[in-house]
């Protein structure tokens, strides 16, 4: 089941009540065209300048576990944000640091840093070529941490092109060209999870 997330971050003045947030979520959830891409809901987190938080929703339960998409990207931003901010990691990190030691990061020029991921200007793919769900409404329920090493340490980076490897001699803290890639993001995640269970 899908829903929409709506995160209302800050609001200086007293928060209005749950019925209040219900009635303007209403219209926008009758809004909702019914082709199948949208779930039956709208879930808002509400958080003000105390710190007090509150979540409501409208046509789901507040505890429905949904796919969120891209939005994800600004998650795990945000948490190597906090990462680095408590010394806990550094941009400059290569991600293999924080891989098992059997997983062999694909290497470009240079290794692959943890702000390449953020950038996403890692060379990664957007998906994986071992990427082969077996729900298309629910496709990462069945991709393993185990596919994800396997898929790293197989994979082969295009090989850098010249501007690039002259970029990389004469400026050894540049990064490679931008390349959007979403998946680099999924890594990033993927990284930081094995980080903590290490």
């Amino acid at each position: 089941m899908f829903a929409s997330l709506v995160l209302i971050l800050a609001c200086t003045q007293g928060l209005p009540s749950d019925s209040t947030v219900r009635a303007l979520l209403a219209p926008r959830l009758a809004a909702f065209p019914d082709s199948g891409k949208h779930g039956p809901g709208i879930v808002v987190g509400l958080l003000d300048a105390n710190g007090n938080r509150r979540i409501v929703a409208a046509g789901v339960d507040t505890a429905a576990v949904f796919e969120i998409g891209s939005i994800t990207k600004v998650f795990t931003a945000s948490a190597l944000s906090d990462m680095v901010a408590r010394g806990e990691v550094k941009l400059d990190d290569p991600v293999a640091n924080y891989l098992p030691r059997a997983v062999r990061m694909p290497v470009r020029v240079r290794p692959i840093t943890l702000l390449d991921l953020a950038t996403q200007s890692s060379g990664l793919p957007r998906l994986p070529d071992n990427f082969a769900p077996r729900d298309s409404s629910n496709p990462y329920a069945d991709y393993s941490v185990q596919q994800l090493y396997e898929f790293l340490s197989r994979y082969q980076s295009r090989a850098p092109s010249g501007d690039e490897l002259r970029a990389a001699r004469h400026a050894p803290d540049s990064h490679p060209p931008r390349h959007a890639r979403n998946g680099d993001h999924a890594h990033a995640g993927d990284a930081r999870a094995v980080s903590t269970r290490s």
